[in-house]
């Protein structure tokens, strides 16, 4: 079998863009080929440009990215008392949308539900290790109006931060695990 050279991707996809794909409704049945998707947004990589190719969802929808989202997505599950054990992944996914496009317009990019579950998941077992260790204290700054911490990215270098607040509040904010009789339940935002 002889492969065709086909250079980088980006040269690829700018020798066939994806308005040139034809839609699954105007290809022979059983052919495979890539549905319309529009125009490609800058911000993905080659590998993450043809993941949305083939699979029609953009990579951004599948996390929750620190900084602005982080936050709303924090504020949100204090706000509505979200666990992953007793929530309703679509009406949280859809209250989650509607928030973020809200605050953030122009970098807006519909969440899926998936996102929404690994993020809470991993929020759920920080808030247990920081109540577990009574250790409040914010790595970097967690003001989300504060430059340093609202736009963290992994080339950003935030600052240390002292204030315990934020963890405070949202470690208390929602049990995380029901009430027993004798024990305290430990909580979760």
């Amino acid at each position: 079998m002889v492969f065709q050279d086909l250079g980088s991707l980006p040269s690829f996809f700018s020798k066939h863009p994806s308005s040139s794909v034809p839609s699954p409704s105007s290809a022979p049945h059983g052919h495979g080929l890539t549905p319309n998707i529009g125009k490609l947004p800058p911000h993905l990589t080659p590998t993450e440009l043809v993941f949305k190719l083939h699979t029609g969802i953009d990579p951004n929808a599948l996390e929750i990215k620190k900084g602005d989202e982080w936050f709303t997505f924090m504020d949100l599950c204090a706000k509505h008392k979200w666990r992953t054990y007793d929530i309703n992944w679509k009406m949280a996914t859809d209250t989650f949308n509607k928030e973020n496009q809200l605050k953030n317009p122009y970098q807006f990019v519909p969440k899926d539900p998936h996102a929404l579950h690994v993020t809470l998941f991993e929020v759920e077992k920080t808030v247990i290790d920081r109540l577990a260790t009574g250790n409040f204290q914010c790595e970097y700054s967690c003001d989300p109006h504060d430059d340093h911490g609202s736009h963290l990215t992994s080339t950003t270098t935030a600052i240390r931060s002292e204030k315990t607040e934020f963890w405070t509040t949202h470690c208390h904010a929602v049990e995380i695990i029901p009430h027993k009789k004798t024990s305290e339940a430990l909580t979760v935002s």
